[in-house]
């Protein structure tokens, strides 16, 4: 009785301590927030002739500049990205450092992040990018951090995420801004492809039937030989992944999966003018929003969108002539070679060379500091175990080394992001965004009605036979990259025949005078379905453009239904199935027993024959399933050659497997059905990114949950899955934009609201409009955002 007592007083106890704590966030919190004066305010900027910014708020919190030249609205930007989002660009800056350890926390977990961002060598390679910049594209990146630098300055008391971890905001650089970009293309989009090769090395490593292997792949694998895969076979050490570690830090960093973009000409809009629509999908469960929103005023421009926090620029958006886009275009940036050591040595032809060897200083708040050692070939860094020293010994053998262009991408990019926003017409837009390090497509329409696509990146040119999705041996030099593709090879579809154009990270690449830069893409289902309802009206209107943005009907279900549904079972649930329109809504019953047949069908087919039961677990949550399902549905809907067919269905035909499960997955009791909203894994929390969901829900910090609908071939993407890890997460609209150019209003809405802080009326300002398919509407005329209110 006595211990069931003293626990009880522990319990509670803990409890008072629980509430104690959680009141002193919020005091906290409120009073940091306080601290921030929310009003109407105007800035000095400190320049030489005394000019002025203004920085006021629209009636929804979106911040609205006017200034005199680009250089004073870069500044202004950088002051709000501060004031509004100083935790979100300090710690995705101290992430691409790998200073974690030395700045926020010093534990297991982050020290490996930390190792993992040095052997990256962003740092080092930024600070060699702003060394190459012109004097103009140099000149806006000063003024940028002279923004940051000036709100740092002002005497605010630092955020509570800050405080908590007593990290005093250094200095903003021009190479931080450089920094950011790089962080935010590697993760998320060139670290896509590397895992799907990673992916490849593994099974060719571990004696996966190859054939099964080529097929999955085809026709990308087809001139990997014997000869390279008894090298893959003999590596010393490599990763199985591109991230090889768990950390909720990296909600920081926005993670750019997938997005849609389309424009439309005036032959088909009731406005007689070109619409133009985005909708950029990455992760949603977190606060704030990726996203930052301005309005911004010039003498001689206007202009409406958004930015990464830490970068200037606009990266969606509009200004008075022209409105643009991106998604990203899975241009293969990421190669794989392998290298011959000896000695210390690394092979080159038939003679052996010094290796290049990079150290960093990682320091630590509690462990003793580390010298972190990167050994670099011709092609490419050595793939070492994390934080390798340099009294490791390198043993005689192979390796893998990985060439990834992250100077050449960068310092292709600052100059033509700032340029383009200036922009007076789609053509000079898109020439002017071709000459892009990233690997993206572009869309823009003008006043005009001029629509039209570019691709971008700085592509590799590699050896005639092969693809980059397998290594090759390093010491030969035929097989190594031969400079970059010229960007006129990229794609380019300007005013098409039938009136739209749209991407949505399928496969842009057409004509024979195109560098076949994209290997791996997410297919065609999203683009197909955008394409199909654009097609369907002939006079489209904006209303038309957000319910295409909001639409949750599969492409992917309809097809299989398509192939499938004469094999169904005489039963209520397989009857219901048969008759479903392929729609994800949180109501639906139909997709959650299409979700269930659909999984079934891959582990039976890929889980058993190629990767094996116990690891197709892990597939599921992995870039392979996630973002290149596609090639999976090729061979799962018979899209093979007869040859291909018998290696995968061999003791069950492809048509009785379907009927199999169709029987065990599709009963009389359509009652024991849930529908989609209420699955456990379609429950989405928005979750405070430094928090993480730790404190009290009645303080607020975090949003939800509630249901999500959407799959993973909606337009209205909605795939969330829980990693390998335990980690929840998502693709879904980050943002949705979209315009008329006859009229100066973009109608826009972002899951969140424009600020970090938890107390501020911004912080959720978007969420229930974005929930419902709702958009709030910006203009670029002035003077039609601004409220007096309180901001």
């Amino acid at each position: 009785i006595n211990a069931e007592y003293m626990g009880s007083v522990e319990s509670l106890k803990m409890k008072l301590v629980h509430v104690l704590a959680a009141s002193l966030v919020v005091a906290l919190s409120y009073l940091t927030h306080l601290w921030v004066s929310d009003g109407h305010f105007e800035i000095s900027l400190p320049t030489t002739d005394g000019r002025h910014a203004k920085i006021s708020r629209s009636v929804t919190g979106v911040a609205e500049i006017w200034a005199q030249n680009e250089e004073d609205w870069t500044f202004a930007t950088g002051y709000m990205h501060a004031r509004d989002r100083l935790v979100q660009i300090v710690f995705t800056r101290t992430v691409a450092q790998g200073r974690l350890c030395e700045l926020v926390k010093d534990d297991d977990n982050l020290v490996v992040v930390d190792r993992y961002l040095r052997t990256l060598g962003l740092r080092h390679d930024a600070a060699e990018v702003v060394k190459s910049l012109k004097p103009a594209s140099l000149s806006i990146l000063q003024r940028y951090a002279d923004g940051v630098n000036f709100y740092l300055n002002e005497g605010h008391i630092r955020p509570l995420e800050l405080l908590f971890v007593g990290l005093v905001p250094e200095p903003w650089k021009p190479e931080d801004s450089i920094l950011t970009a790089m962080l935010a293309h590697y993760l998320g989009l060139a670290d896509t492809q590397e895992d799907a090769e990673r992916a490849i090395i593994d099974l060719v490593k571990h004696n996966a039937d190859i054939e099964l292997l080529k097929s999955l792949f085809s026709p990308h694998l087809n001139t990997l030989d014997a000869s390279t895969m008894d090298y893959i076979r003999q590596l010393k050490t490599y990763r199985k992944s591109s991230l090889p570690f768990h950390s909720d830090i990296l909600k920081m960093v926005p993670q750019l999966k997938a997005s849609n973009n389309w424009a439309v000409s005036p032959s088909r809009s009731q406005s007689k003018a070109a619409l133009q629509a985005n909708d950029p999908h990455l992760e949603v469960n977190r606060l704030p929003a990726v996203w930052y929103e301005t309005i911004s005023h010039l003498p001689h421009n206007d202009l409406v969108g958004t930015q990464i926090p830490g970068i200037p620029g606009m990266m969606f958006g509009r200004n008075r002539d022209v409105s643009f886009g991106l998604t990203f275009g899975f241009m293969d940036f990421v190669d794989f070679f392998i290298e011959e050591i000896k000695d210390g040595k690394v092979r080159d032809g038939n003679t052996y060379v010094p290796l290049k060897k990079q150290t960093s200083m990682l320091l630590r708040q509690r462990g003793q500091a580390e010298t972190i050692v990167t050994y670099s070939t011709e092609n490419g860094v050595l793939d070492l175990p994390l934080g390798w020293k340099e009294t490791d010994v390198l043993a005689d053998g192979y390796y893998l080394a990985k060439a990834y262009p992250n100077v050449e991408i960068a310092s292709r990019s600052m100059e033509p992001l700032l340029k383009a926003i200036g922009a007076k017409s789609a053509k000079e837009f898109l020439t002017i965004v071709r000459g892009l390090g990233q690997g993206l497509n572009y869309i823009a329409a003008d006043v005009n009605g001029h629509i039209g696509y570019q691709q971008t990146g700085a592509m590799p040119k590699r050896n005639s036979n092969h693809s980059g999705l397998y290594p090759m041996v390093g010491w030969l030099k035929e097989n190594r990259w031969n400079g970059f593709v010229d960007s006129s090879h990229h794609t380019n579809i300007y005013d098409p025949a039938e009136g739209i154009v749209c991407s949505a990270n399928n496969d842009m690449q057409v004509g024979s005078n195109t560098s076949r830069g994209v290997i791996l893409h997410m297919g065609s289902y999203r683009s197909d379905r955008i394409k199909k309802l654009l097609l369907s009206q002939p006079q489209l209107t904006i209303d038309d453009m957000k319910s295409i943005q909001c639409d949750q009907i599969s492409e992917q279900a309809v097809l299989f239904l398509e192939k499938y549904r004469h094999l169904l079972p005489k039963t209520v649930a397989a009857d219901a199935l048969g008759k479903w329109n392929g729609s994800y809504g949180v109501q639906s019953k139909e997709a959650v027993m299409f979700e269930r047949f659909y999984t079934s069908m891959l582990a039976e087919v890929f889980g058993k024959h190629l990767f094996g039961f116990e690891d197709w677990h892990h597939v599921r949550s992995h870039t392979l399933s996630i973002a290149y399902f596609h090639m999976f549905d090729r061979i799962l809907l018979g899209a093979t050659t007869p040859e291909e067919e018998k290696l995968w269905f061999k003791q069950e035909s492809r048509t009785e497997l379907v009927s199999r499960l169709f029987k065990t997955q599709l009963t009389d009791d359509l009652t024991q059905v849930p529908v989609y909203g209420q699955l456990e894994e379609r429950q989405m929390t928005m979750k405070n990114i430094f928090f993480d969901g730790t404190l009290p829900s009645f303080l607020h910090f975090d949003v939800g949950p509630f249901p999500f609908g959407g799959s993973r071939a909606t337009v209205n993407q909605g795939q969330m899955w829980t990693d390998h890890t335990g980690r929840v997460k998502s693709f879904a609209a980050s943002y949705r934009y979209v315009t008329d150019l006859s009229d100066p209003l973009v109608h826009t809405v972002i899951p969140g609201g424009p600020c970090g802080r938890r107390f501020s009326k911004y912080y959720t300002t978007d969420i229930d409009m974005w929930r419902n398919c709702q958009y709030k509407t910006l203009s670029l005329t002035a003077n039609r955002n601004v409220t007096v209110s309180e901001i």
